[in-house]
């Protein structure tokens, strides 16, 4: 029965690139320590792209970047988001599921978190805003019988919750802020363009 907890700074990534790039595609991984056992604490999330979807070659790159990340800092890929460019899209793409196969054969326990974007910005929060898909049957399907809450997703098979019940609170503020442009969040894309940004951890986000 897969179980994962997220971190404030991994949904507030997440959740920020989305917010950032609204109308495009995004994508990215979730880390966990290597150790980590049920439910597994996802500690952080890495943007990896805005311009690009599956496994192409920039996508690829930033994968290998990541596995060279986790190796130096004892984690784990635990799993990978995404969200659709359409915000009523609430499917998998097969590019997508190709990154999703890529990194199931590392970590047979992982996870595709794909955002509601309608619901992550809604104005009064009625669930967490992820549908979780995992792999079964050979193919990823979306896990059925969910109940929802602002801070907790939970199935018979399934549970994923969030690290504390003030993570939407300080996500929002945070949101706010990537909305106004006050706080930059940074993808794999961004540093191509410009090297010296911290895409991987985004400490520039909790700054202030």
């Amino acid at each position: 029965m897969p179980q994962c907890q997220l971190s404030t700074t991994a949904f507030g990534t997440l959740a920020a690139h989305c917010t950032k790039y609204p109308w495009q595609a995004v994508q990215g991984v979730l880390l966990a320590p290597v150790n980590s056992t049920a439910p597994v604490q996802v500690t952080q999330a890495i943007p990896i792209s805005h311009l690009w979807c599956g496994l192409a070659p920039m996508v690829e790159i930033a994968l290998q970047q990541v596995q060279l990340f986790c190796e130096k800092n004892k984690l784990r890929v635990a799993g990978f988001y995404y969200a659709n460019e359409l915000k009523d899209d609430q499917q998998l793409t097969s590019a997508v599921e190709a990154i999703a196969d890529k990194i199931l054969a590392q970590n047979p326990e992982a996870i595709v978190l794909l955002i509601n974007n309608q619901e992550l910005h809604a104005a009064d929060q009625t669930g967490l805003p992820l549908i979780p898909f995992e792999y079964q049957n050979k193919h990823w399907s979306r896990v059925q019988g969910l109940t929802s809450t602002p801070t907790s997703l939970s199935s018979d098979t399934f549970t994923l919750s969030l690290e504390s019940p003030e993570t939407w609170s300080t996500v929002r503020r945070l949101l706010t802020k990537v909305a106004s442009n006050k706080v930059n969040v940074l993808d794999f894309d961004d540093h191509l363009q410009s090297p010296s940004g911290d895409w991987m951890e985004n400490a520039q986000l909790w700054q202030s």
